[in-house]
């Protein structure tokens, strides 16, 4: 521990305490970042479901389109409406991910092998930051027992004091 604390210049409870808390912030952010990456990765890996689902229920949404009188519109969506739910929540989420309404599988799969790679170096990162804090957090606990006992016997030491008187 004194070693640790040496070879990154911690003096004083002050500066262990702003060490702890530099790395507890940086580990929150990490871990924020791979949140985000791994959100993404999944979005990207959903889209041949989505467009599985634009297929498989396009029939249903051709169907409603060739309606022309409102009754009958009305109820063939109350017939169809958990169907044409699941094919416009597809297609809003075809349409975030490619805007123009063009899919391009080269495309995903380049954005997705950049995020696996920033993926591994980030938590590569995380582990190393997150082993550091959970070091020096052990350090900083046993500092504080340390602080709490001296506490404590100062206390004893007055008690007794007056005691004495």
């Amino acid at each position: 521990m004194v070693n640790y604390l040496k070879a990154h210049k911690i003096y004083t409870i002050e500066d262990l305490e702003s060490r702890v808390s530099t790395l507890k912030n940086t580990v929150d952010e990490l871990k924020v970042t791979m949140d985000k990456e791994i959100s993404r990765m999944k979005e990207i890996r959903k889209v041949p479901e989505y467009l599985s689902v634009l297929s498989e229920l396009k029939p249903v949404v051709d169907g409603l389109q060739k309606i022309k009188f409102d009754k009958a519109k009305a109820k063939y969506k109350a017939e169809h409406e958990k169907e044409l739910k699941q094919y416009y929540a597809a297609r809003r989420k075809i349409l975030e991910i490619f805007p123009d309404g063009k899919y391009d599988s080269r495309l995903l799969e380049k954005e997705y092998t950049a995020l696996e790679q920033a993926h591994a170096e980030t938590y590569a990162k995380f582990t190393a930051i997150r082993d550091e804090y959970r070091r020096i957090w052990d350090i900083q606990s046993c500092v504080n027992k340390g602080h709490v006992n001296a506490e404590q016997t100062h206390e004893k030491k007055k008690n007794q004091q007056k005691q004495e008187r």
